[in-house]
């Protein structure tokens, strides 16, 4: 959990941003929610040095240093990380690591780095913006399911929550979906001017007690349930059995109008039989008792219900 600079910066990033990115975690809400990570993405890299080939830090960007912008972010009580990218360059052309590998991760140690992100576990492209991208990474993702683990995690990459080109109910279905996953959760937004609902959404506390469960018998991963005979495709359900032996189900209206009556249905979503206690993950309330399914009257367009159900047994 932490944020990284690519989302919402994309090249136009230096150390004043990135320390006031974790200033701004701390003073948020963030850290207290549990990210850590202060991530720095591509283009901070600008060449190597003639003599030993060790990677250099833009100069301009990050007079410091990487040394000293890494102390900084420790003083503060945060954890400090960088791209890099295992060919010959990065995304954006600037170097990468491919024969260069032991004096890098020697560069990084000497940096005191805690997180180097290479793109080594993604499960699809880039995510944009839009509610059509965040589905497609997140089918992706669900194709992986059966791999991920306790320390192998599924990545369908960084969040967009925040960002122009989604509303809140669909961020607030992204961020649900990335915690059912157990995907990493890594902001990538302005944390600086990030609205009230944003920041609800980033540190909703029952929604990340779920990204971080380590799932019955270590099935980490939510997976995408379907149901046979559906009459609305457009709604899709997806479950995660907790370790306590309770489940989590997120519920997502995909379709571009209201759906009206949707019925949760126990037993054919892969649960055992009931009665279960039903408790709103997003607005933290219980929402009663109930034996075999519950009915939302309805969800908008993009918009997503979740909950935890306990046996009531």
């Amino acid at each position: 959990m932490g944020f990284n600079s690519w989302n919402g910066y994309h090249c136009n990033i230096d150390e004043n941003i990135v320390k006031s990115m974790a200033t701004a975690m701390l003073n948020n809400g963030m850290a207290n929610a549990g990210y850590s990570y202060v991530n720095i993405d591509d283009c901070w890299q600008v060449a190597r040095e003639f003599d030993n080939q060790s990677i250099v830090a833009d100069p301009v960007r990050f007079p410091s240093g990487m040394a000293q912008l890494a102390e900084d972010i420790h003083a503060m009580g945060m954890k400090f990380g960088v791209y890099t990218a295992r060919g010959s360059g990065t995304c954006q052309g600037r170097p990468g690591s491919l024969n260069h590998e032991v004096i890098d991760a020697q560069t990084y140690c000497d940096w005191d780095l805690d997180y180097i992100k290479a793109n080594l576990w993604r499960t699809h492209g880039d995510i944009q913006a839009n509610f059509g991208s965040v589905l497609a990474n997140i089918y992706a993702n669900d194709v992986m399911a059966s791999v991920a683990k306790p320390g192998h995690f599924n990545d369908p990459d960084m969040l967009q929550v925040g960002n122009p080109g989604l509303s809140d109910d669909e961020g607030l279905t992204h961020f649900a979906l990335w915690c059912i996953a157990s995907a990493p959760l890594l902001a990538g937004t302005d944390l600086i001017h990030a609205s009230n609902t944003t920041l609800a959404i980033l540190t909703a506390p029952e929604l990340i007690a779920v990204n971080q469960d380590l799932g019955y018998n270590n099935q980490i991963q939510g997976r995408n349930v379907k149901l046979s005979g559906m009459s609305d495709d457009t709604v899709s359900f997806w479950v995660k059995r907790l370790a306590s032996g309770d489940y989590a189900i997120v519920v997502v209206n995909e379709g571009s109008a209201p759906a009206s009556n949707v019925k949760i249905p126990f037993t054919d979503l892969g649960l055992s039989a009931g009665p279960y206690a039903l408790r709103d993950l997003w607005r933290q309330t219980d929402v009663g008792q109930f034996s075999d399914s519950y009915t939302i009257a309805s969800i908008n367009s993009h918009a997503s219900f979740s909950f935890k159900l306990t046996s009531a047994n």
